[in-house]
């Protein structure tokens, strides 16, 4: 009895140790594609920092050089601002929005809940590209398709994509629209997790539905929020397909947001060694934005979703 416990023992850690074997194998394929395509990058730009490089000639390490060159640099800082402006209303913008239709969506309890989520939606499964092309189109001027309806509404044409004023809100908008449905569904899942209990016990003792939203919904959806917001800040913060085709950055560099201009310093001018700098710089950026929001928005051990 005692040597076949044994053999049963030992049986059952070679298969343990096959399995943890296979599940090892399983992952390999992607951490070797993480390693390639973006641990060894990352480590590669940090070093290409520190030299002056076109990706042609001989790297000539340089130090700080590029680090320090930037501070001085007034197209990089106009370019930092212009991003942050960007994040500031596609994430306020994006988080509302989202929120809003979920609970809309949510309240139709009929089957043109799936249909409404599915036109909402939808936007979010078009490339990127082609959805800045569609809109550069309506955009147009004079002929877009909003200048049309303007115009038959009697208003005067308006310059969106030309205009330094509403060029960057043009493209906000075109994000918001391309984002909104994912986040929206997001909030949707959350909503559906929140017991019905709560708000039959609100009802009980009067509460109306704003009081609802406020005392229930909102912090029921913490978590989700935060969620929501950090991607989004994320997503502001590396915004480029947009920009490179709807405006190449301007006009007068009204949307010439950090990553288009690393994209334009390394590869239009050859500066590979700066631009590396500047990407060094906007990705320590984005950690420390997404470490204040997770502090500011996620404190607390009572966020309210189980």
């Amino acid at each position: 009895m005692e040597r076949y416990r044994i053999q049963k023992s030992g049986l059952s850690r070679r298969a343990g140790r096959g399995e943890a074997v296979a599940a090892y194998l399983l992952l390999l394929p992607d951490i070797i594609g993480l390693l390639v395509f973006v641990f060894l990058p990352i480590i590669l730009a940090v070093y290409i920092s520190f030299t002056r490089w076109n990706g042609y000639t001989k790297q000539v390490f340089i130090g700080f050089g590029n680090y320090i060159g930037l501070f001085s640099d007034g197209e990089f800082w106009n370019s930092l601002m212009v991003t942050i402006r960007y994040a500031i209303i596609f994430v306020i913008t994006m988080t509302v929005l989202s929120l809003s239709f979920a609970l809309l969506v949510n309240s139709i309890k009929s089957v043109g809940q799936n249909i409404y989520r599915t036109i909402i939606f939808t936007p979010y499964a078009i490339s990127a590209v082609i959805a800045a092309m569609v809109w550069t189109f309506l955009y147009d001027v004079p002929d877009g398709y909003f200048n049309s309806i303007l115009m038959s509404l009697g208003f005067n044409k308006m310059l969106f994509l030309g205009s330094p004023n509403q060029a960057l809100l043009s493209v906000v908008a075109v994000g918001i629209w391309a984002g909104l449905g994912y986040n929206m569904i997001i909030f949707m899942a959350a909503l559906k997790d929140i017991p019905d209990a709560y708000y039959e016990a609100a009802e009980i003792d009067g509460a109306n539905p704003v009081q609802k939203f406020f005392y229930i919904t909102l912090p029921m959806l913490r978590n989700t929020t935060l969620f929501v917001v950090v991607m989004s800040t994320i997503a502001s913060l590396q915004v480029f397909d947009q920009i490179k085709i709807m405006t190449d950055g301007g006009p007068a560099q009204a949307t010439n947001v950090t990553v288009y201009y690393i994209f334009k310093t390394g590869f239009n001018i050859g500066h590979l060694g700066y631009a590396s700098a500047t990407a060094v710089l906007l990705f320590i950026a984005i950690s420390i934005f997404t470490l204040i929001q997770f502090r500011v928005l996620g404190g607390g051990k009572n966020n309210g979703e189980g």
